[in-house]
């Protein structure tokens, strides 16, 4: 057991990387643009905030029965959800459906924030390689890609971990 445990010890380890900023991509939804459209694998919904979705004007929500739980076991529930919302990211233009949340808005901040989950991101085949830091989304035969270090970044604040209950 002590040669086992003292070969792991003094064996090289791989530097551990710094993980201090969320990846933002922007995008367009009707004619706003958002800077600042975090990717996250981690959550299974896209959102926004209702003044997002007022300011955009889009076709009347549906009701859901979907209740959220937060990372600190707290739950959420969204004010309904719009589907089929186009999204142009770059070249690509893709459907998204969007929890609507009732949120404070931060006037401190301009930019107007959205959030993409999983569905979102198979949607568009988005593949994360963090050896490469590089993003990339396909749809058919069209491929963006995005540099880590090019992108806008955005340091984690209030983030949470999202897990959806029907």
């Amino acid at each position: 057991m002590g040669k086992v445990v003292s070969a792991v010890v003094q064996k090289n380890l791989p530097l551990k990387q710094d993980n201090s900023n969320a990846f933002i991509i922007s995008c367009v939804i009707g004619n706003a643009c958002f800077e600042k459209a975090l990717c996250n694998l981690d959550v299974s919904i896209s959102g926004m905030p209702k003044h997002v979705y007022n300011f955009l004007s889009l076709k009347p929500l549906i009701k859901t029965s979907v209740v959220i739980q937060l990372a600190d076991h707290s739950f959420v529930y969204p004010l309904r959800v719009i589907e089929d919302v186009l999204i142009k990211i770059n070249s690509l233009v893709i459907p998204c459906d969007f929890y609507i949340f009732d949120m404070e808005r931060d006037l401190s901040n301009t930019n107007m924030p959205i959030m993409f989950g999983k569905p979102s991101l198979k949607t568009t085949n988005t593949k994360f390689d963090c050896g490469k830091d590089t993003l990339s989304m396909k749809v058919e035969d069209e491929i963006i890609e995005f540099k880590f270090n090019d992108a806008v970044k955005y340091p984690y604040g209030n983030v949470y971990s999202i897990t959806c209950h029907e």
